[in-house]
C-alpha cells in the first residue's frame, strides 16, 4: 500500500512540475527576453523535480522543457536565436544545400533543444547527491575547499562575463571586481555551509 502510495505521489508530483514547465514555457514568467536571445527560469522547476524525484523523471521533465523550447521556437519565436531550437526555422534561416546539409542542420537543432534540457534534469541529482556524501566524508576538509573553490570561481567568471556582456562601456577592473567580490562571497557561504554541515542546504 505505502509503495503504490509513493508511485501517485511522485506521479502527481511529475505532473505537477511537467504543467509548471509547460504553463512558464508559453507565458512571460519563464523567458526573460535579451534581444538575442531568451534568458529563461524553466530549468528551475526542473532541477526541483531532479532533487525531489530522481534523475530519471528529472529527465523526463527535461524533455518537457526540451519540447517547450521547440515548439515556442517553431510556432512564435521571439528571438535573433529561435533557430538554434526549431529545425523549421533553422533550415528556412540557415538554408543550407543539399539534402545531407540540410539533415545535419536538424539533427543539431533537435539536440541542441533537447539534449542540454534532459541533462538538466539529471545532473543536478547526481551533483546533489555526491555533495551531500563529500559533506558526510572523512576527507570533508580538503574535498569541501576544493568544491568551494570551483564554485566560487565559476560564479565570480559568470558575474563577470555577465557584466562583459551587458555593460561593454563599463572597465575592465569593474568588471573584475565585482566578480571577485561575487566569488568571494559566494566562497564564504560555501564555507560556512560546510563548517555547519548542512549538507541538504549545501547541494540545493
Amino acid at each position: 500500500m505505502q509503495n503504490k502510495n509513493s508511485r501517485t505521489y511522485e506521479l502527481v508530483l511529475t505532473a505537477l512540475f511537467g504543467a509548471i514547465i509547460v504553463v512558464m514555457s508559453f507565458t512571460p514568467l519563464g523567458f526573460i527576453p535579451l534581444v538575442v536571445i531568451n534568458a529563461t527560469t524553466i530549468h528551475i522547476p526542473v532541477i526541483l523535480g531532479s532533487l525531489f524525484l530522481g534523475p530519471k523523471k528529472g529527465a523526463v521533465l527535461g524533455g518537457v522543457f526540451g519540447m517547450c523550447s521547440f515548439l515556442r521556437s517553431t510556432i512564435a519565436p521571439s528571438s535573433l536565436s529561435a533557430f538554434v531550437f526549431s529545425p523549421v526555422i533553422a533550415v528556412s534561416t540557415l538554408n543550407p544545400a543539399g539534402a545531407g546539409a540540410t539533415i545535419a542542420v536538424v539533427l543539431k537543432s533537435i539536440a541542441i533543444a533537447f539534449i542540454p534540457r534532459i541533462l538538466i534534469g539529471v545532473v543536478p541529482y547526481f551533483v546533489y547527491v555526491g555533495i551531500k556524501k563529500v559533506v558526510r566524508s572523512e576527507q570533508k576538509v580538503v574535498l569541501g575547499t576544493i568544491i568551494n573553490a570551483v564554485v566560487a570561481f565559476i560564479i565570480g567568471f559568470g558575474v563577470y562575463a555577465f557584466l562583459n556582456k551587458m555593460f561593454e562601456k563599463m572597465s575592465f577592473g569593474a568588471k573584475a571586481g565585482v566578480g571577485v567580490a561575487v566569488g568571494v562571497v559566494a566562497f564564504a557561504v560555501v564555507e560556512y555551509l560546510l563548517m555547519t554541515k548542512d549538507s541538504k542546504a549545501l547541494g540545493f
